[in-house]
């Protein structure tokens, strides 16, 4: 199986959301191989964002960081046992949508609870 393609109501959103402060939740159909939105968000820190992403399901997520400039991050949340079809089409996605939606960073999670402005701040510090 292929990487996913972005639907157009997706590939709307992340166009309208770059350079805002304004995070993305994305899921993937694996019977019509598509990157859906499943959410959009916009002036949530990074804690409201966490709060929207459903427990022990896999999620991509594009974040707008706020550090000297706004810089996306493509988030995965890639949590223990799930199937292992739905974890290689989302896998398949990452790289081809960090480059469609221009993330500078890429970032992979076992849970949404692990993600940190900690990680970030080291991240864009380097």
């Amino acid at each position: 199986m292929g990487a996913a393609e972005m639907d157009e109501e997706l590939a709307a959103t992340v166009e309208d959301s770059h350079g805002t402060n304004g995070s993305v939740i994305m899921k993937v159909d694996l019977v019509k191989n598509k990157v859906f939105l499943d959410g959009y968000y916009k002036g949530l820190s990074l804690d409201g964002v966490k709060g929207k992403v459903p427990a022990g399901q896999p999620r991509l997520i594009l974040y707008y960081y706020q550090c000297k400039y706004v810089c996306p991050c493509l988030l995965f949340v890639e949590p223990p046992g799930y199937d292992l079809r739905e974890r290689m089409s989302y896998t398949a996605c990452i790289e081809p949508l960090a480059e469609a939606v221009g993330s500078q960073k890429t970032f992979m999670f076992e849970k949404v609870e692990d993600i940190t402005e900690e990680q970030f701040a080291k991240a864009f510090a380097e």
